[in-house]
């Protein structure tokens, strides 16, 4: 029995411990009576004035680079490749052979066809000859009209005769002429597809090798409808220059070529493409570029540094600096061109805003520029 008000004693003991250290933990430090919360410092930021300037009035677009034309070699005639005059990758002209086809039953045809016209050619002088003497013994009575018109009917025959003969030399000289496959086009050869030793048919669906014309070469865009009226009205006062460039560097330069004649009801787009001389070739087929079309210059437009600009739900926004202090302003945004953005509202010129810092900004909150010198802040009186 003695020892229960012992074990009561350390229990209690125990709970007053426990208690102490939870009041501790939870009490305000610098707490107390004439204690002062600390001042929360200011947060550095860099700013910059809304100031005039002139915009480009540019339209961006990822852009697809595309051969001017392409065309898919293909035999025109049944028959065995002999040569391959080109490798892989080559520049070629047009009219540069491409592959040589085995003609030698076309030779074979072609001996033939001459050998035939040249006999109806032969034949045509006498039958001539025997029209041209009935037509003299018509006029000296010696000859009746019936031998004058056979004479005729058989010279009319073999005159068909040799134009036909020669319409059928015409004719395998055109088949010759395909044992030679030659570029239509200056441009750069693909993968070879069918190679030395194999045969070919006319017209196959494969091609023998596809040649891309890529000096001078487009980029094509697909533009949203409401860009329409603005390049429209540009293209009939003068040519647009347009611009490529790859990872923010501008590789090439080049006019708007065209705009298509129908706008993508599907998708409420067109499509517009840019050409480009392309001599360096640094644009090449099937590559995306960013595309920027350059319709020329509005002046004095106000402008802000871009990084300034920030989103969330309720739009663009951003801190306004005046008297020591950020203050949040919605603002709306024309355009972002390179590193500057143009204002339609929200801001006056002068007005300055923060350019770094924003993540740490609220509204309200005190900012001090780099290299001034912050406010003391007071330190915590202890009880």
């Amino acid at each position: 029995m003695a020892q229960r008000p012992l074990k009561t004693f350390l229990f209690l003991a125990f709970v007053i411990l426990i208690a102490g250290a939870a009041w501790l933990a939870l009490k305000p430090r610098g707490g107390g009576m004439g204690g002062h919360a600390p001042k929360i410092a200011p947060v550095t930021v860099s700013i910059a004035s809304v100031t005039p300037r002139d915009m480009p009035l540019e339209i961006d677009a990822v852009g697809t680079v595309v051969p001017l034309q392409s065309v898919g070699a293909r035999s025109r005639i049944d028959s065995q490749i002999t040569g391959v005059k080109f490798n892989a990758g080559d520049f070629v002209k047009a009219g540069d052979i491409l592959f040589m086809l085995d003609d030698k039953a076309l030779q074979a045809q072609l001996s033939q066809a001459e050998a035939a016209a040249l006999e109806d050619k032969s034949q045509i002088e006498n039958l001539q000859n025997q029209y041209d003497r009935a037509k003299k013994g018509i006029e000296t009575g010696f000859s009746s009209s019936a031998v004058l018109d056979d004479a005729k009917a058989a010279l009319d025959a073999k005159a068909a005769a040799v134009k036909a003969a020669d319409a059928a030399v015409k004719n395998i000289e055109t088949q010759l002429s395909y044992a030679e496959i030659r570029s239509p086009i200056d441009g750069r050869t693909g993968t070879i597809n069918v190679t030395l030793g194999n045969t070919v048919k006319a017209n196959d669906t494969t091609a023998l090798v596809t040649i891309n014309q890529v000096q001078p070469i487009y980029v094509q865009a697909s533009l949203p409808q409401d860009k329409f009226e603005s390049i429209r009205d540009a293209m009939g006062a003068d040519s647009i220059e347009a611009s490529a460039s790859r990872d923010g560097a501008e590789i090439a330069r080049g006019t708007l070529a065209y705009i298509d004649n129908a706008i993508d009801a599907a998708t409420g787009t067109f499509a517009t493409r840019a050409v480009f001389k392309n001599e360096d070739e640094r644009l090449w087929p099937g590559m995306l570029v960013n595309l920027a079309i350059k319709l020329g210059k509005v002046k004095n437009m106000l402008t802000i540094p871009a990084v300034a600009v920030q989103h969330d739900d309720s739009g663009d926004y951003v801190f306004m600096i005046a008297n020591g202090k950020a203050h949040k302003a919605s603002v709306k945004i024309a355009r972002i061109q390179g590193e500057w953005a143009a204002l339609a509202g929200g801001l006056a010129e002068n007005d300055q805003v923060a350019t770094d810092g924003m993540l740490s900004l609220k509204d309200g909150a005190a900012v001090t520029l780099p290299g001034a010198k912050a406010p003391a802040t007071a330190p915590a009186k202890t009880p």
